[in-house]
């Protein structure tokens, strides 16, 4: 798992083109749990707005999901592709996460009928 998520060629452009303020040096991480734990020290640079954890986790679906494109479906994305699919993936999930934040908090402020 470690070749297909940082060191082939490919997951190497990718990581690359992250708009993390300093880079991730993917073919230092020998499993995904230390790729988590570098996470933790990635910082995004605006306008991504996009905290750097989810970002991380987005990454490597992109990545796991354009190798299962490649492999069943014979559909070919760039690097470029598929980091914008999960900086947009990652911008959709936090999207949702604030509105059933503020949802949450509407209907909890609610009084009950008497």
């Amino acid at each position: 798992m470690s070749h297909l998520f940082f060191h082939c060629i490919f997951t190497q452009s990718v990581w690359s083109l992250a708009p993390f303020k300093e880079q991730l040096d993917s073919l230092t991480l020998q499993d995904i749990l230390a790729g988590l734990l570098a996470s933790k020290e990635l910082i995004c640079l605006p306008p991504t707005g996009i905290v750097p954890r989810p970002l991380f986790s987005w990454i490597c679906w992109g990545l796991w999901t354009a190798r299962n494109n490649k492999i069943f479906n014979n559909r070919f994305f760039t690097a470029e592709e598929t980091l914008t699919k999960a900086l947009q993936d990652s911008r959709e999930w936090l999207m949702t996460q604030e509105s059933d934040s503020i949802e949450a908090a509407i209907n909890t402020d609610q009084d009950p009928d008497p």
